[in-house]
């Protein structure tokens, strides 16, 4: 009876082993497969970040300009009105 228990206690333990290593073997799986995932979606942005045009980019330097081109039209009537008072 004895060896028994030691038998049964020995089976239980290498069955929760195994359980434990496909457990783990599942979610190594997973994180392998969202890295590939993640790494796929790199290089599409990657790709669709150098295949736009630069367009965009020079439109935001004119509006930096406008918006300093505006400032100065602000202060020269500004001084223009006090030099009226």
């Amino acid at each position: 009876m004895k060896n028994a228990k030691l038998i049964l206690m020995v089976i239980a333990i290498l069955i929760a082993a195994a359980i434990a290593w496909t457990i783990v073997g599942v979610v190594v799986t997973v994180v392998k497969f969202l890295f590939v995932l993640a790494l796929i979606i790199l290089a599409v942005m990657v790709v669709s970040k150098l295949s736009k045009k630069r367009e965009p980019a020079q439109l935001e330097e004119n509006k930096a300009d406008g918006e300093l081109n505006e400032a100065i039209r602000q202060l020269e009537e500004l001084k223009r009105k006090h030099l009226i008072k």
